[in-house]
Order: C-alpha cells, then sequence, then structure tokens
C-alpha cells in the first residue's frame, strides 16, 4: 500500500486518542507506549487523582469523571479512538463498581456514538462461571452488550486480570496502600 507523505500528515493531525483510565497501572503503560509512538493523546482523568506523571509525558489532560456526562463530552471533542482502561474495583471515595463500570462506562459509550468516534477499545477480563455472581464481572459483561449494541466500531480485548485488581476483587485492602 503507497500513501502519500502529505495525506499522512493531514491525517496525523486529525487523530486524537483520549485514554479513559490513564492514572491507573494499565492506563499508564498504554499512555507511555502512545507517546513513545508519537500519538496525540488526552488522558481523561480526575481532579484528585495523581497524574503529574501525566504531565511529564506532555500529555494532553481533560479532567471529568465518568460519572458526569459534561465532562465526557468536552474530552471527546476532536477525538478518534477512545482507549478506556477505568474501573472502580480498586475505589476511591464516592466510587462504587456499579458507578464507574456501569453507569460511567454506559455515560462513555452514549458520549463516544454521539462525538463520532471511529474507534472504541475496552479493556474487559476473561469470562468466567461466576460473572454474575461477582459485580465487577457482571458490569464487564454488561459494558460489553452495550459496546456490541451501540454502533460504534469497537474492540474488546478482555486481558488477564491484574494481581492488584483480583485482590481487591476478593475483599482485600492491600491494592489501596
Amino acid at each position: 500500500c503507497l500513501v502519500s507523505g502529505s495525506y499522512l500528515s493531514r491525517l496525523a493531525e486529525s487523530i486524537m486518542i483520549l485514554v479513559v483510565g490513564a492514572t491507573g497501572q494499565l492506563g499508564t503503560a498504554i499512555t507511555r507506549k502512545l507517546v513513545a509512538t508519537q500519538q496525540p493523546v488526552r488522558a481523561f482523568v480526575r481532579r484528585t487523582a495523581e497524574y503529574r506523571h501525566l504531565q511529564a509525558l506532555g500529555v494532553e489532560l481533560a479532567f471529568g469523571d465518568l460519572r458526569e456526562q459534561a465532562t465526557i463530552q468536552a474530552a471527546c471533542q476532536g477525538v478518534t479512538t477512545i482507549i478506556t482502561t477505568a474501573n472502580g474495583v480498586i475505589q476511591r471515595k464516592g466510587d462504587s463498581i456499579k458507578a464507574i463500570d456501569g453507569e460511567g462506562n454506559a455515560n462513555l459509550i452514549a458520549v463516544a456514538k454521539g462525538a463520532n468516534v471511529q474507534q472504541f477499545i475496552y479493556a474487559s477480563v476473561p469470562m468466567t462461571p461466576f460473572d454474575q455472581a461477582v459485580p465487577a464481572l457482571k458490569y464487564k459483561r454488561l459494558t460489553e452488550e452495550r459496546l456490541q449494541a451501540s454502533g460504534l466500531n469497537y474492540t474488546i480485548v478482555r486481558l488477564s486480570v491484574f494481581m492488584d485488581v483480583w485482590l481487591a476483587l476478593l475483599g482485600s485492602h492491600v491494592p489501596t496502600r
């Protein structure tokens, strides 16, 4: 495939990748990789989160919360791709799995559709026989279903569970220390 250089430069100017969950372990790794490959990245972060490491990378920051559609809409302006790793397993004050993984991801999908996002990449977990009994897994499946029904171009990546996350799933407070 041959593509002219001017086309590639115009294409690069029109790409913006929004990373939701960029302050977490996986989100930070993804953001660093995108920056290393010179991709334009915007990180959707809470004002109360530790985001200075993202600033040091030169990442554009969009402040907000998945529970507030107006902040998601502002973050999605000009975005062509969303990569989301956000979850409510390791909870902060006012969080719940239902609020982040359920309502928050539903808000993100709805706004992405209205913003004409071209690709939505969702970090999920492998299916288990316990999906309906474990709230975090139940909401992962629900988000997958919502994404599949949304009409968006999507990729669902069922990643192995990180140690800090699965410990929290079992009720441990070790990941929050």
